[in-house]
């Protein structure tokens, strides 16, 4: 199994109604995902969770064999650089750098050297390869989004990560957006767990799980 999630418990006070009462899950190497449930319902905390953003009062995360409570901060991020692909909501390229540097930037984050070859290609399946020369702020919401799909897709991780990626969008760019996102990881043979308000686009992925009340049901 490619993500292994058992028990998982969460609060914010250490007197708190957990926001995560033992949540279990597993992804699938090529299976997508989607989880939905209310706004604050701990989706957002979950995923963070599983990235190694955040710790958990219990329970266990392991990605690809690896245990995320036997590693430490290093160890983690070593993780998410060569294993885990992560797609904010807010995009977060870095305005400094052109669409076609932030498009490689993971991957030289993990100590790859994407070919131009490579980045034309992953580019061209986006659909922004007349835009690799601009800058983030010359991009509409819908080509940074694909930008930041693009940069978690090039070190080629192994599970994909998608916290609300289409929040920011109008649905018609947003339709697009999730079945590009789809279509990419299973290209790529990448298990994808993708975090959604929608039910409508949650309806695309091989299962669906719902979060409320601290528990999840498929």
């Amino acid at each position: 199994m490619l993500l292994s999630v058992k028990d998982i418990v969460k609060r914010f006070t250490a007197d708190a109604t957990p926001i995560l009462e033992g949540v279990s899950l597993e992804v699938d190497t090529g299976e997508v995902v989607a989880l939905t449930g209310e706004s604050g319902s701990g989706k957002s905390t979950l995923l963070h969770i599983i990235a190694g953003l955040e710790t958990s009062e219990s329970g266990s995360v392991v990605i690809d064999g690896a245990d995320l409570a036997s590693l430490d901060d290093r160890g983690r991020a070593a993780l998410r650089r060569t294993s885990i692909g992560i797609v904010f909501q807010q995009f977060n390229l870095i305005p400094s750098l052109n669409a076609r540097q932030n498009l490689s930037f993971q991957a030289r984050m993990a100590g790859q050297s994407p070919s131009a070859a490579e980045l034309e290609s992953l580019a061209k399946a986006l659909g922004i390869a007349e835009h690799l020369t601009k800058y983030p702020e010359e991009l509409s919401g819908g080509q940074q989004q694909r930008v930041a799909i693009g940069r978690a897709l090039m070190p080629r991780p192994r599970l994909l990560l998608a916290d609300e990626p289409t929040g920011n969008l109008d649905e018609a760019t947003s339709d697009a957006v999730f079945d590009l996102l789809i279509a990419q990881a299973r290209e790529a043979g990448a298990g994808l767990l993708v975090v959604t308000h929608s039910q409508a686009l949650a309806a695309r992925a091989d299962r669906q799980l719902h979060l409320s009340r601290g528990r999840l049901a498929e």
